[in-house]
Order: structure tokens, then sequence, then C-alpha cells
């Protein structure tokens, strides 16, 4: 028979289970001594159960939602920068960037970012460098001191130069400013300025000078770039035309801009040389002085024979023969 406490088979006669200690109670009428009870589930052996999926607190799942959102946030925050960076650069409804004026620094990087700033002042040519170096060392003082003359109380010329303005032509130079001094009556006073002078490598002559609305000087005519007299200028300076208006022993030579262009004579400018030309106007449309291979004078017709290299090579040149200082004739080899 079974224990009707804890189930399991005792004999027939037992008084109590010697299983679970409990006194046997005998049930004739229950109709299934010799079975267990239905209710009954014998305890399970070896068995392993499969893990269980952890279950996440609420509040955790809360803290995942908020900081996938916040993921998203930041991505899109992020691409809307990107697409802000690349609208302005490209410039709006895709236009071409702004043209960067001469002077203007522009950067397109951020403030915390360490990439430099970018300048569009253009780089200097070397004829450039060449006239701010001359007016630096040479042609600023010169200009001051032809202002200064100008003015009564020249000690007090303060000035103010305009870069832009600077130019040269083999060896004239301009500038010009402003100039703040005091004036005849006491008072402070300001005026413009532009100046050319001639300059040479001791000494400089003033070709052209306004102050203010006055122009006191204007000789611009009476010399070549080169310094070279013309007819015009016989009076203004009191030498013949085609003379070298520096004494090179006391005043030496031009300060000249020269390019390798300047020193030869190529067929477009043999081509402008026409008869009855002074000297004065074929160097100056050559760029340079040439070097004379002969002069004679003869019945009073003085003849001058000068040669410039041409451009065509080592053999190339013209030479162009003057008589009384005029063109008289002309041949060229190699000119290109």
């Amino acid at each position: 028979m079974f224990c009707n406490k804890c189930g399991n088979q005792i004999s027939d006669d037992s008084k109590f289970c010697f299983h679970c200690g409990q006194k046997v109670e005998s049930n004739p009428s229950a109709g299934f001594a010799d079975a267990p009870p239905e209710a009954y589930v014998p305890p399970a052996t070896n068995f392993t159960p499969e893990p269980a999926a952890p279950i996440t607190p609420p509040e955790e799942e809360e803290e995942e939602k908020e900081g996938c959102a916040g993921q998203i946030f930041m991505w899109l925050m992020g691409a809307l920068l990107f697409f802000c960076v690349v609208f302005s650069l490209t410039g709006r409804n895709g236009d071409s960037p702004e043209t960067i004026t001469a002077g203007t620094v522009v950067s397109s990087a951020s403030p915390a970012s360490s990439a430099p700033a970018v300048s569009s002042a253009p780089a200097l040519t070397p004829m450039q460098k060449q006239i701010k170096q001359i007016f630096e060392e040479m042609a600023l003082a010169n200009i001051e001191q032809s202002v200064k003359e100008q003015l009564k109380n020249p000690d007090t010329a303060k000035f103010t130069h305009d870069q832009t303005s600077w130019k040269g032509k083999n060896a004239i130079y301009t500038g010009s400013g402003t100039v703040n001094y005091t004036s005849a009556n006491g008072g402070a006073a300001q005026s413009p300025f532009s100046v050319s002078i001639l300059l040479g490598e001791k000494s400089y002559y003033v070709l052209y000078l306004k102050l203010g609305d006055t122009v006191s000087v204007n000789c611009l005519n009476g010399v070549n770039s080169l310094g070279i007299i013309t007819k015009a200028g016989e009076d203004m300076f009191g030498k013949g035309s085609g003379l070298f208006i520096f004494d090179t022993s006391e005043d030496g030579y031009a300060v000249l801009l020269r390019d390798p262009d300047s020193e030869v004579v190529t067929m477009e400018e043999y081509n402008q040389i026409k008869d009855g030309m002074e000297y004065a106007q074929v160097s100056e449309i050559i760029g340079s002085y040439g070097t004379e291979l002969g002069r004679s004078t003869v019945a009073g017709y003085e003849t001058a024979m000068i040669f410039w290299d041409g451009n065509g090579g080592i053999a190339s040149g013209a030479t162009i023969t003057f008589s009384n200082g005029k063109v008289f004739a002309k041949s060229q080899i190699g000119l290109e």
C-alpha cells in the first residue's frame, strides 16, 4: 500500500510510514490505495532550466530610451551644422563664393579652429617689389623734401603716403598722399600732394609737384623716362636735346627700374621708329639707352650710330643712325 501522507509505498501492515514518520490511516473506500494520488508530481532529477530573459526595470528602460533619443538628437544637430557650413562656403542658392577684394582678410575657419586666416592681398610681382624698395630707400625722402620746400613751416610737416599710388617708369617715380602742417598764420592745415621725380644715384629732379590745388612744377615733357632731355626740355634744363640730364660725375646715373624686356629691341618697337624722331623718343620706345658705335661731324652735320641688342638671339639687333639728333636711317637683323 501507499502512505496517504507522502505517497511512498509501505508494507500493508505498517502503522507508521517509515518515509515521513506519519501514522498510517486505513481508507478502504478510497479505491486507489495501490496507486499514487493524481495530485502528486514526483520531484524531477538531472534537469537544467533554460535561462530566462533578464527583466529590465522600468526605470532602466526609460533611461535607455532617453539615451537613444539623445544620440539621435546629437546626430541631427551635427548634420544640420555640416549643411550650414557647406551652404555658407558655396554661397546662397548655389552661387559661387563672394569675390575677395584686395586688402580683405577672410577666414572660413570657426573660432575654435587652428586653421590660419587667408589673405586676399595678391603677392607683389618682382617689379612691384623693386618699386617698393626704391621708394622706401630713396624716393620718399626726396618727395617729402620737394613738398617741404613749398611750405612756410616745413619742420612741422607730417606725411601720410598712399602706397597704392606708388609707380615708376624707368627713372621717373610718382607718389601721392597727404601732409599735415602748420600754415603761415599758425593754424593747422592739411593738403593732398602728388609728386613725380627723376631719380639719380646722388640727386634728383622734380618733374611735377601739386600741393592742394596748386601745380608749382610741371616739367614732365622736358625729359623722357630715362632722363634724356627732349627738345622741349632744352630751355627747362639749359642743356641740348639728346643729352643725359644727370652729370654722372656729380649726380650719378639714373636709378632705373629694369626688366629683361627693356634691355632689348623687338620688331614691334623697331616698327614704331620713324625718320625725324629724336633720340629721346627712340630710347623711350625701346626702353634703354643703346650703345654708341660711332660719331662724326661733316659739313655741319653730326652723325651718330646707336646699336640696340635684339630679342631674336645673340646676333639680332637694330642700328639707328641719327643726323643732328634725328633719325636718318635704321636697319635690323633677326628681330622677332
